[in-house]
């Protein structure tokens, strides 16, 4: 009996619409996150894009990276925020339209060489015999970037011929700058090598195999104070406390600034060189070739990979699958019986006849699709996708659903989940995107949660649909108003109980709608759902002429109710006791700081409308606006909150007068 084939989901996606800077090339497939396959077809050097900006330069301290942003502290103590375009983001957004702004970056600095991670690749002269013995102390090496291609998909450069799966891409190097005068004679030599270990000042390096290396691997004593030099040009390497030694940006109307140019020193305190989960894995795997390969079975333990990916890249997608296969078999406590199938295709042409013509389409799209297979009652998914990594996680979370739980759930949830799926990270809580995602959502005219969740949707409609998608999921899963309730509506959903939404959240949809609402109108990578959660139990009430009320006000949290219920048109005094702090070294009362920041504001709430955020301070008087519930906060920036600390306590009354 022959299988029959079922068409789970496509993702194919229209394309977003892009306002360049210069004229390029958009090849889009799927959503997968947006990932904007951008060619540059014109550099158009010093023009400047529509709409109108203004060129401006800065410098400071770095305090906060995040995916496509960076904020500084300027010289003047204030605070502020820029877009950048490295090589992991390929567009920035204005006012929600993406523009193609690449910035020209450059890290550089000498860090202490306990910093060297096994995998990284360096460069340094020492003295050395042909035995391979060392004399002498090495006081410096140099950093060396050895990586082919750092995006995403793994695949390599057009001009890449060689097909080994063996030898690293970088070529390594121990060269006599000097001829021997005998095989105990120490001369100058020339290293690049491999990082096998660092311990106790002694670096551990594989080099090419030869008689000074018969193992390929040789050993140099480092001083205590050596240094290791880094010029870069990613973002990964950079962390709070490092200098900006001199910036340029455009500054538009928006109020947004991108930057264009960029020089940093590397002088803040940090634990590791490699921040990002995607360059360590970089370091892990480096010892594999970058080339691509022919078509070849890769597994790990709930994978199996049909590919042509370079060794590299398809060893760091299994490792970033089964990170996927852990958080999401956390999250539901259940898993699939047996190991995911997936094709991974780098180059359609390797592939004459294992690709049926569904399967074909969507990955010359540079998309992919999930394939359910049933026979005897058992269902088996398989997925099939271009080269691209995130587009691989997207689809392997449908087959992770299908083979656990038999079915996917209406449009809206399961591609919401998708989206989650590919960026959930062990501990991290706060919002991870792109860029582009979130100024068309903080910019769109927002659509309503009816809308969301109705039936009757496709996959593969739009990336803006699939944006809203993963936007409500994620606020529903991260909420702890509606996380436990959202868990249990979504297995139901894919074992195919009754249950819907509507019913799930019957008397706490309005609810949902705001939340929502709010969560659109603030959105910014490092944003905290959990937070940000409204307070929908403390019950809030009048004060009489000679009552007071008290509450205490969290500098790390949103909007907080305080518990008055305020008539329009009365006066009522306030006063707050203690500090608070809105980033680690900045600690001010509820009058904020000479810029206004960490300073104390309130807002009104009416039958689910929000008022415009007045000003409090650290005491005073206020006349209520309208009949409400006074909630308060610290304002900061939404996407920052997890940086404060502290509380102040706030004392309510009417006024006397």
């Amino acid at each position: 009996m022959q299988p029959q084939s079922k068409i789970q989901r496509t993702h194919k996606q229209g394309s977003p619409n892009l306002v360049m800077a210069w004229p390029v090339r958009v090849c889009l497939g799927s959503l997968a996150w947006l990932l904007l396959l951008i060619n540059l077809s014109v550099t158009g050097v010093g023009q400047t894009p529509s709409p109108a900006a203004t060129a401006e330069t800065f410098s400071g301290t770095i305090t906060e990276v995040k995916p496509g942003e960076l904020s500084v502290r300027l010289k003047n103590g204030q605070v502020q925020s820029f877009a950048i375009q490295d090589s992991s983001t390929r567009a920035v957004s204005i006012a929600g339209e993406a523009y193609n702004i690449p910035a020209d970056i450059e890290i550089t600095g000498d860090l202490p060489m306990d910093l060297v991670e096994r995998g990284m690749v360096v460069r340094f002269n020492a003295r050395c015999n042909m035995a391979g013995q060392s004399e002498g102390k090495v006081r410096s090496a140099q950093l060396v970037n050895d990586s082919v291609n750092n995006s995403a998909s793994g695949n390599a450069p057009a001009n890449a011929t060689a097909l080994s799966t063996k030898q690293p891409t970088s070529p390594l190097k121990f060269e006599f700058l000097e001829r021997p005068t005998s095989d105990t004679a120490s001369v100058n030599v020339e290293v690049v090598g491999r990082v096998v270990s660092f311990a106790a000042n002694k670096l551990h390096l594989q080099v090419q195999t030869a008689r000074w290396a018969p193992q390929g691997r040789i050993t140099f004593e480092f001083t205590a104070d050596a240094k290791l030099a880094m010029r870069e040009s990613s973002l990964d390497r950079v962390v709070p406390g490092d200098s900006v030694r001199i910036g340029q940006a455009l500054a538009f109307e928006t109020g947004e600034r991108i930057i264009q140019r960029i020089r940093i020193q590397a002088a803040g305190k940090r634990d590791s060189l490699t921040n990002s989960f995607h360059g360590k894995l970089e370091n892990k795997f480096r010892h594999l070739s970058n080339q691509p390969s022919e078509p070849r079975e890769v597994r790990s333990a709930h994978f199996v990979l049909q590919t042509d990916l370079s060794d590299r890249s398809a060893n760091i997608l299994l490792a970033k699958l089964e990170r996927m296969h852990e958080l999401v078999s956390g999250y539901f406590r259940r898993q699939p019986r047996s190991a995911i199938e997936c094709y991974i295709v780098r180059d359609i042409e390797n592939w004459p006849t294992e690709l049926d013509d569904t399967a074909a389409k969507q990955i010359r799209a540079g998309s992919g699709i999930t394939i359910s297979q049933s026979l005897a009652g058992q269902t088996r998914p398989v997925v099939y996708t271009c080269g691209d990594h995130a587009i691989a996680q997207h689809e392997a979370v449908h087959a992770f659903c299908i083979q656990t739980f038999g079915g996917l759930g209406p449009v809206w949830y399961s591609e919401g989940l998708a989206e989650m799926g590919q960026y959930w990270k062990q501990g991290v809580r706060a919002v991870n995107i792109d860029p582009i995602v979130i100024g068309y959502l903080k910019n769109a005219p927002q659509s309503k949660l009816a809308d969301i969740v109705a039936e009757g949707q496709i996959t593969g409609d739009s990336w803006q649909a699939y944006a809203s998608r993963w936007a409500i999921c994620y606020l529903l899963a991260n909420n702890p108003n509606y996380a436990a309730r959202f868990k249990t509506l979504g297995i139901n959903l894919m074992t195919g109980q009754a249950d819907s939404l509507e019913e799930a959240y019957a008397k706490q949809l309005k609810q949902i709608s705001f939340e929502y609402e709010l969560f659109l109108q603030h959105l910014g990578n490092g944003y905290r759902v959990d937070l940000c959660r409204w307070d929908w139990q403390t019950e809030a009430k009048g004060l009489t002429a000679e009552g007071q009320l008290d509450c205490n006000v969290k500098a790390r949290a949103g909007w907080q109710a305080t518990g008055l219920l305020a008539e329009a048109g009365q006066a009522y005094d306030f006063a707050s006791r203690g500090q608070w702090k809105i980033d680690s070294q900045t600690e001010v009362s509820a009058d904020g700081d000479g810029a206004g920041q960490g300073a104390l504001i309130g807002a009104w709430l009416n039958d689910y409308q929000l008022s415009k955020p007045f000003e409090l301070g650290a005491r005073g008087r206020f006349v209520a606006a309208q009949d409400g519930e006074l909630f308060v906060r610290c304002r900061d920036a939404w996407e920052n909150l997890s940086n404060n600390a502290g509380q102040v306590k706030l004392y309510l009354r009417k006024s006397k007068e």
